[in-house]
Formats: C-alpha cells, structure tokens, sequence
C-alpha cells in the first residue's frame, strides 16, 4: 500500500504533544526536531526544539481518515489548498530524514564565533542538513540559531537552521 505525506500545522508550541497524538492513533509520522540548553531557575538544561516550529509530516494510508488527523490533539489542522490536503514527494521527505536519527532527532546547531549576523529579510541559500539546496529568507538570527521561512510544499514553512548551515544567497546585478 502507498501512503500519502502531509504537512501538519501544530498548535503553538504543541509539536511534540501532537506527534505523540498521531502515533497513538496509527498515523506514521516525522517530527524532525535537536536538542538545545535552556536556562531556568539558575540551572542549564537540555530540551527539545523543532526544527520547524509548528509543523510536522504525517503519512496517511488509503483506508485512514483526514478528519482523525484534524481531531489529534495538538493539531491545528491539515495544509491544504481548494484541491485538498498538499501532498508532499517521497523523495523530499527521504532528504529530510537523512540527517536524523529513527526518532527525527537531528544534530544540535552549533555557534560560529565572530560571524557577521544576518538580516531581517536577507536570503539565504541552504548549505548543509537535509535542507540542502533550498532558499530561505531570515527571520530572525540571534548567533546561536537562525530562524527562516523555506518556501516549499507549495507554501512557506518556518525553520531553524545552524549558522553552519547556510550562506548568503548571492544575486547579478543588472
């Protein structure tokens, strides 16, 4: 039997509530997501962040149902467009998890001292991960990790990228 991607829009910050939903109701599912150090209450310790916050992919078999997806908790909805549900390519969500374990577990993005920041609305190109050869445009840079909008799926995800990750996207001028 083949299956049918989507993409899975998450409550704010309901990611991971939301896959475990999935899997409980027989849905495969992808939440590609790294490990980062947080500070709370004076201590340092390690959490778990998406790489695209908000967001996760699901594979739905012929005899599944959309609505059971819509209803998991932690799901905003299905993407779609008037055709119905946005159907992802098996090849790009095979180049997603190449850089991730069997949980969706990706290697933690990592500073790069005495780099220029990037800017608000500067474009990028994706150089490394398994976002490799896609454009983005930056949100916000805070050293550590970058935050993009990736144009892909037939519309924009939000992502988050190592410093290491990327490079400017150069233009010819006229």
């Amino acid at each position: 039997m083949t299956c049918e991607w989507v993409v899975v829009h998450t409550h704010n910050r309901a990611e991971w509530q939301a896959n475990r939903a999935l899997k409980d109701a027989g849905f495969v599912t992808l939440y590609l997501h790294y490990l980062a150090t947080v500070k709370h209450a004076r201590k340092v310790i390690a959490v778990n962040k998406p790489l695209f916050p908000r967001y996760l992919f699901v594979a739905v078999e012929p005899h599944q149902n959309f609505h059971d997806i819509n209803v998991a908790q932690g799901v905003s909805t299905v993407l779609h467009d008037a055709d119905g549900p946005l159907p992802l390519r098996e090849a790009d969500i095979v180049r997603l998890r190449a850089g991730a374990d069997e949980n969706g577990l990706m290697a933690s993005p990592k500073a790069v001292p005495d780099r220029e920041k990037y800017k608000h609305g500067e474009k990028l190109r994706i150089i490394d991960g398994p976002l490799k050869g896609w454009d983005a445009v930056v949100i916000l840079d805070n050293f550590e990790v970058i935050r993009v909008t990736v144009e892909m799926f037939k519309g924009e995800l939000e992502a988050v990228l190592s410093p290491t990750a990327v490079k400017r996207a150069f233009t010819l001028s006229a």
